[in-house]
């Protein structure tokens, strides 16, 4: 009986490395994945913008319970802002505002979307205290009516 007959000895150069590529791509592969994830659901579902809310917010804050103009703390092109409530369907805000609308409806608080044209410039949660009144369901207002007033709760 003949034994095992080895080619050679020797060990192969780079071998060794060989698995702790495929491990470091296995690693890198998820992330890169989660990172063109996280980039397409932004461009297809755009994100509230939360700068925007805390100016208004602090804008009505600091007014002491006076109304402020909304067009006074947005640095941005808008037509109108339109009011929903919470648990705001999204057929309601497309039908409401007349355009596309990807976004959205917080179930805590009021939500403000501001149009321009027939686009969508942005939208963002308000805090009901930074409102006259509790927003009616599509209300739209234009740059010179709209206002934000801090009130006391009930």
């Amino acid at each position: 009986m003949v034994g095992t007959v080895y080619q050679s000895d020797r060990t192969y150069e780079g071998a060794a490395s060989t698995p702790l590529r495929w491990v470091l791509f296995w690693i890198a592969v998820p992330w890169v994945a989660l990172v063109v994830v996280v980039v397409i659901s932004r461009a297809l579902v755009p994100t509230p913008d939360t700068r925007l809310a805390n100016r208004l917010n602090g804008d009505a804050i600091r007014a002491g319970g006076q109304p402020v103009l909304v067009s006074e703390s947005t640095t941005f092109a808008w037509d109108r802002v339109c009011f929903f409530r919470p648990f705001t369907s999204a057929a309601a805000v497309e039908e409401r505002i007349g355009a596309s609308w990807s976004g959205l409806i917080d179930t805590d608080f009021p939500t403000l979307v501001f149009v321009l044209g027939d686009d969508v410039a942005r939208y963002t949660y308000l805090r009901p205290h930074a409102l006259d009144e509790p927003p009616i369901d599509g209300v739209c207002h234009g740059r010179e009516e709209a206002t934000v007033r801090w009130r006391r709760p009930p």
